[in-house]
């Protein structure tokens, strides 16, 4: 199942055959996306203020684990795991229900220019 998502300060959007549609911000999702937004951006103030963060490694090759501070974060994870190098490589939630989800991210790039196909997808 192949589902694209376009993630920016403004919210979720999901894309369906008519186009971009996007996601209620009073769901979960939205404090999701803060989230999500604040691990792909680096940004360990926003971080900080949910989570215990406990950092090993180098810039080569690290692990940051993120420990929930919140009662409401303390009732979905039990912790989040996050390895990189340059770029961040894998996400790895681990949910008090006994789930899990991995999201690893192959072979990543950065500052690398869009397509005309990718632009056209980001417009909003």
């Amino acid at each position: 199942l192949q589902q694209d998502y376009r993630i920016t300060g403004k919210g979720i959007a999901r894309r369906d055959g008519s186009g971009w549609q996007m996601l209620p911000n009073k769901s979960a999702g939205a404090e999701q996306n803060r989230l999500f937004l604040a691990v792909l951006q680096g940004d360990s103030s926003g971080l900080q203020r949910d989570f215990e963060l406990a950092l090993a490694g180098d810039a080569k090759a690290w692990k940051l684990t993120l420990t929930p501070r919140s009662l409401l974060l303390k009732q979905v994870f039990n912790q989040i795991n996050i390895d990189g190098g340059e770029l961040v490589q894998r996400i790895e939630l681990l949910e008090t229900q006994g789930d899990s989800t991995v999201l690893k991210m192959h072979d990543n790039i950065s500052d690398q220019p869009l397509s005309d196909a990718e632009q056209h997808d980001f417009a909003e």
